[in-house]
């Protein structure tokens, strides 16, 4: 069944897990990436911690061939439910982006630090 899908997510649950419901690629020049999921899943009741900080792989299946995004979970939600399944929203980010929020932070606190 996975194989048919055009565009499928692997995490660091088990395969079928959780499901692409809709996915929002947001790429800028200059810019890291950014993926806003909508995930579907049988299991209502989905470890966050197994999923936040892990690294996932987007998979898209194009005429020209696959593009795969490797990202990490950078926020995780419950939204509700549709029938058997429970919604869930992913936003994921490259690895650069933690480096990204790191060094703001770390400006920040400088700049903090350096006010009279």
């Amino acid at each position: 069944m996975a194989a048919q899908r055009k565009i499928s997510i692997k995490t660091p649950l088990a395969a079928d897990q959780l499901l692409i419901r809709s996915a929002t690629i947001t790429e800028r020049l200059g810019q890291p990436f950014e993926i806003e999921a909508d995930l579907l899943s049988p299991d209502e009741s989905v470890d966050f911690d197994s999923l936040l900080g892990k690294d996932v792989r987007l998979s898209i299946e194009l005429d020209s061939g696959t593009r795969h995004f490797h990202a990490f979970i950078a926020g995780f939600a419950q939204l509700g439910r549709l029938g058997r399944y429970a919604i869930y929203r992913a936003r994921a980010v490259p690895w650069l982006w933690f480096l990204s929020r790191n060094a703001i932070a770390a400006s920040s606190r400088t700049r903090m630090s350096r006010t009279p």
